[in-house]
């Protein structure tokens, strides 16, 4: 006899992994940055020059923004979150699409022949290869 798995389990079985991935590797990219950069930037900024304090001060505010910008950017593309988004700004269709019938458009550009254009069966055709010359 199965036994009924509760709604908590169910819930996490189709979980996607693009996110943990990607925070995993933006924290081992902030650990990189940590340790070559901002290690060396300690260092300067207790025996540096005012001029070197403020470059390696610029520096590291740039590298801040840029993180950050990589990491809303990937949790955007790894949540799908823009999908959702793009679906609230498309407008409703105000009306079904029309499926035109394909014979019934054909039938309308036809040209028919009038009845008296119309060859009867008595009249030999030109086409006739029997048809003598």
């Amino acid at each position: 006899m199965r036994h009924a798995q509760p709604a908590t389990m169910s819930r996490y079985r189709g979980m996607s992994w693009a996110p943990v991935l990607f925070l995993l590797a933006f924290l081992v990219a902030t650990a990189v940055l940590a340790f070559f950069f901002l290690e060396p930037a300690l260092r300067i900024a207790n025996e540096g020059t005012p001029e070197a304090r403020r470059r390696v001060s610029a520096y590291g505010a740039l590298a801040i923004c840029i993180l950050i910008l990589i990491l809303l950017g990937g949790l955007l593309m790894t949540l799908r979150m823009g999908r959702s988004v793009a679906l609230l700004a498309t407008p409703k269709r105000s009306k079904p699409t029309v499926y035109p019938d394909a014979w019934a458009e054909s039938a309308k550009r036809i040209e028919v022949p009038a009845p008296e254009d119309m060859e009867s069966p008595d009249e030999p055709d030109d086409r006739d290869p029997e048809k003598p010359k």
